[in-house]
């Protein structure tokens, strides 16, 4: 299995990072052909643990081979 790192820069936007977010996890291509990992990053720390959080819920959901940093 390949593996495939994302990594999102100002992910704490609601409407940026909420729909990438979501839309990487639902992606039957990198997650079932490969092993994903979606690495999140922005300045503002309360923003970006709110997607992380939002993530870590869409993981569960999914529940399949999906990483998270």
């Amino acid at each position: 299995m390949k593996q495939v790192k994302v990594v999102l820069v100002g992910t704490g936007s609601l409407t940026f990072g909420r729909g990438t977010i979501a839309d990487l996890l639902a992606s039957e291509e990198l997650n079932t052909d490969a092993e994903l990992t979606i690495v999140l990053v922005d300045i503002d720390e309360v923003a970006l643990d709110r997607m992380y959080r939002f993530g870590q819920v869409l993981k569960e959901h999914y529940g399949a081979n999906r990483g998270y940093c």
